[in-house]
This record gives C-alpha cells, sequence and structure tokens, in this order.
C-alpha cells in the first residue's frame, strides 16, 4: 500500500515538475528556514526551502546526526491547494530515494499561522533488511519570518470603561484619565468608533512610528479584530500578495494596483507596517469617516 503511495506521490510531483508547477501562485509561504519546535528530536531537524527557476520551489532536509545534522540534499518540493481553483497552497510533498530507503515527506501550513508548519514523514525500505516501514510526525517553526523580531508599540485600556468626551471643545475617545482618541468636532465619527471598540472588544492602541505614527490598528489581546460589523466601511486586500513599493517619491504598501497606505518617506515604517499585516494575516482596511477618516484599524 505504502509503495502504491510512495508511487502515486512520484507521479505527482513529476508532473508539477514537468508543467512548471503553473498552479502554485504563492510559493512565499514556504519559502524560508523551518526549525523542529522538538530540540530533543531524533528525526528532522531543520528544512530549508528556497525559489528556484520556473516558479519552483526546492527544499534541502536535515536529520539529526552526531556531531552535527545530515544533509539529504535537495529535492523539488510540489504544492497543492485545496481544489482545483484553489491557488492558495497550503500544503506540499517531496520524495527522497536513497540506497537503502525511500522516504515520502508531506508538510501542511498551520490555517492560523502561516509561520508554524506540520510534517509527516513515511519511510519505506528497500534494502531488504526485514525493518518495518515506519512513520513519523513534527512541528516546525519558520525562522526569521516577516513576524520574526517585530516589536509592537501597543496601549492597553479597558474596552468596558472607555467612553467619548468632550475636552476643550474636542470629541475625544478616554479611558479614565487616559486620552486615546482625539476626533476634534466630529462628535458622530467618536461615537461610531467606539462602537468598533466595544464591537469587537479591542484593549489594545498599537503603532507604528510615534510620536507621529504613520500606520495604527488595534489590537484585541494577541490578535486583531475578526468578524464583520453592520455598516462598517473597509477594503479588502490579500496580505499575501501585499507588498512595499515606491511610488513616485513615496513609500507605500500596494495589493497589485490597489494602493493602500502612504508612508512617504518612511520606507522602514512602510516594511514595520507590512509585517504586522502579515503577522495577523489582515485582509480588510477600515475606516470611519472617509475621506479624511478619523479612525482607522485592521480587521480579519
Amino acid at each position: 500500500m505504502f509503495k502504491r503511495i510512495v508511487t502515486i506521490a512520484t507521479a505527482t510531483a513529476a508532473l508539477g515538475l514537468t508543467m512548471g508547477q503553473a498552479a502554485m501562485a504563492k510559493p512565499a509561504d514556504f519559502i524560508g528556514t523551518w526549525k523542529n519546535s522538538n530540540p530533543n528530536t531524533r528525526g528532522i531537524t531543520k528544512l530549508i526551502v528556497k525559489k528556484a527557476a520556473g516558479n519552483k520551489l526546492n527544499i534541502q532536509v536535515f536529520g539529526q546526526c552526531q556531531p552535527k545534522d545530515c544533509d539529504w540534499g535537495k529535492s523539488g518540493l510540489v504544492t497543492y491547494g485545496k481544489s482545483v481553483q484553489d491557488r492558495d497552497h497550503t500544503a506540499a510533498t517531496t520524495t527522497y530515494r536513497k540506497s537503502f530507503a525511500n522516504t515520502l515527506l508531506t508538510m501542511k501550513l498551520s490555517p492560523r499561522n502561516r509561520q508554524l508548519l506540520s510534517l509527516s514523514s513515511f519511510t519505506q525500505f528497500t534494502d531488504r533488511s526485514n525493518r518495518q516501514n515506519y512513520f513519523s510526525n513534527a512541528r516546525f517553526k519558520k525562522v526569521g519570518g516577516v513576524a520574526s523580531g517585530l516589536k509592537e508599540d501597543c496601549v492597553a485600556f479597558n474596552p468596558a470603561t472607555a467612553r467619548v468626551r468632550l475636552m476643550n471643545g474636542r470629541y475625544k475617545i478616554v479611558d479614565g484619565r487616559h486620552m486615546m482618541f482625539d476626533f476634534g468636532n466630529k462628535k458622530a465619527e467618536a461615537v461610531q468608533s467606539l462602537a468598533v471598540i466595544k464591537r469587537y472588544k479591542a484593549n489594545k492602541s498599537c503603532f507604528v512610528g510615534r510620536p507621529q505614527p504613520s500606520f495604527q490598528y488595534l489590537r484585541v489581546g494577541n490578535r486583531i479584530p475578526t468578524g464583520a460589523m453592520r455598516g462598517e466601511d473597509c477594503v479588502a486586500f490579500n496580505p499575501r500578495t501585499a507588498k512595499v513599493k515606491r511610488i513616485g517619491r513615496s513609500w507605500r504598501i500596494v495589493d497589485g494596483n490597489h494602493s493602500m497606505f502612504n508612508f512617504g518617506s518612511k520606507r522602514n515604517e512602510a516594511r514595520k507596517s507590512l509585517a504586522v499585516i502579515k503577522k495577523y494575516r489582515a485582509n480588510k482596511s477600515c475606516f470611519v469617516g472617509r475621506p479624511g477618516a478619523s479612525f482607522k484599524y485592521l480587521r480579519r
């Protein structure tokens, strides 16, 4: 049975390589160095995935050995979606053929955090040693991903006690003595923004580039707001294809031809803001009071 599985997987891989992996839309989620979450593993310790010619991927696998890990060498990596129309590939396979065994590796990105990957290894012995074929499972974490080393600048508050207050002729959202958002004379926008905070139970206001932040977002604990709100004003985008691009004299975050955020000359802040978007997989940019929005937030 396993021999049949290996044969099918190998044939699929060959077909994918022959077609130049035309169906693979976004290999970037797999690209990078992945380390086993178990430092004491006796199996595979590290994976290195790199882009190859023709929109293909190569993988290099390392296994536990002494005094240093064994290099299995490089092999083609084929990715898969959930259907023939699905261009968001979250699974992958590769096959290693050795003189004494064949090993099929299957991988799947975590649906909640694409910096995490689950790997299953199936080994079939071919050397007549009477050793039993075996399988193993492991979890891997990407090293140096977009969220690696990201330091967020957030201020905590209590959404239950937050309220709109008129101070010196200006409407503000406050939590006790803490002034969080200033709306000037726009009372309706202040009230609507407070409704957003309470709807999502947001308890952190986050910034990129204070004291004059070029990017702001809300957090609900360790995530961003999730789910729709009636009457909201949001623009959808794809966090996987979003990138930093210079347009004229300004650095912007764009998704295809859609320019979403303008950072002027602040290239580093644009990059950090993109890292935030990718970390939380935000796919909606939302506003209160366009044009000239007085309140902005990300959500999924």
